[in-house]
């Protein structure tokens, strides 16, 4: 199957193009960062962005066009605007986002907006691996009847990443393997994402059960908010006694209800999100490791090192050389 991503900046010019190199750097005065795709198996691929922009930058897919294929985009953060063929408007979609979609054209525009590092993973999946993965599972109807092989008009479809599924795509960016392991270990994170998407409901919502009852759907959207803000404020948090008070409740019940709905306490979710931060800034953006620290809210060196190392699995300094390492064996690989 072919595959291409035409990558501009504003004044059209080409960036780059993939394929040919499935992992290819994005150095360039308006876009830095990685791009990577690659076949799973015929009929299933994955495409991987964790990239910076000055401004606004396009990317053009040109799709295969001898079988319909099914995309899903997981933004972990960052923000972009699609264009699609057949279907009206433009789809704005930001971070914590999801968007599932087949355009009625083997095509489709993606701008990536200026500000926060965009973070994503996508997914393509034809009607063969479809059939074979969801056919017969209860699904909005456009899906199921992809899945099923009947007629399917263009269609998009806007949800939220649960918490699960946040845990899956965090995975999938910190691949720690290069190489045929590199791909044995996304096979089987992208066929895990794909379970734990179709177990939840498309907006991503639904609490995960606790012994004290879920919150109500607008106590989520409200969880939502609460959340969105926290992140606003990776540098200076708020307490948590300002978040339980902007939410109307106890300190207790916002732990318990935060838990419930995102896995994570407040200051769970805000370490995680620190460090996600972290390492794009020093393996995307070469940035020393005091100034990282500094960046994503670390007084100390030696915390922010211990707590990369409980993330990641190793202090940054070896996760770095590692990950250097990979991207120089992939080039080469690429180059032979």
């Amino acid at each position: 199957m072919n595959y291409e991503c035409l990558v501009h900046d504003p004044q059209s010019e080409l960036l780059h193009s993939v394929p040919p190199a499935p992992r290819v750097d994005l150095p360039s005065a308006c876009c830095q960062g990685e791009m990577e795709f690659f076949w799973i198996r015929p009929g299933l691929a994955v495409n991987r962005l964790e990239v910076s922009v000055s401004r606004p930058v396009t990317l053009d897919l040109k799709l295969p066009d001898d079988d319909p294929l099914l995309a899903g985009i997981f933004l972990l953060d960052g923000a972009m605007i699609g264009h699609l063929p057949g279907i009206d408007g433009k789809l704005a979609i930001e971070r914590t986002e999801t968007l599932a979609f087949l355009p009625d054209q083997a095509e489709g525009r993606f701008e990536l907006q200026p500000g926060r590092p965009v973070l994503a993973v996508s997914v393509l999946l034809g009607r063969g691996p479809a059939a074979e993965l969801m056919n017969g599972l209860a699904l909005p109807e456009p899906i199921r009847a992809f899945a099923a092989g009947e007629a399917c008009p263009p269609f998009a479809m806007k949800g939220r990443i649960g918490p699960r599924i946040r845990a899956v795509l965090s995975e999938i960016l910190a691949c720690p393997y290069s190489g045929r392991l590199r791909e044995i270990y996304m096979e089987g994170k992208v066929l895990e994402l794909l379970a734990v998407q179709m177990a939840e409901p498309l907006d991503g919502s639904r609490p995960l059960p606790g012994p004290h009852g879920s919150p109500r759907r607008p106590d989520i959207e409200r969880l939502y908010a609460i959340r969105e803000g926290l992140m606003e404020r990776l540098t200076d948090p708020p307490t948590l006694g300002e978040l339980a008070a902007a939410a109307g409740i106890s300190q207790k019940r916002l732990v318990r209800e935060f838990v419930q709905t995102f896995g994570a306490t407040p200051h769970g979710l805000l370490k995680e999100r620190r460090l996600d931060l972290a390492r794009h800034l020093l393996v995307d953006r070469g940035l020393p490791v005091k100034e990282v620290a500094e960046a994503v809210g670390f007084r100390y060196v030696t915390n922010f090192s211990n707590a990369f190392r409980e993330r990641f699995g190793e202090p940054p300094g070896r996760y770095i050389r590692r990950q250097r390492g990979n991207g120089a064996a992939t080039q080469n690989q690429a180059a032979e």
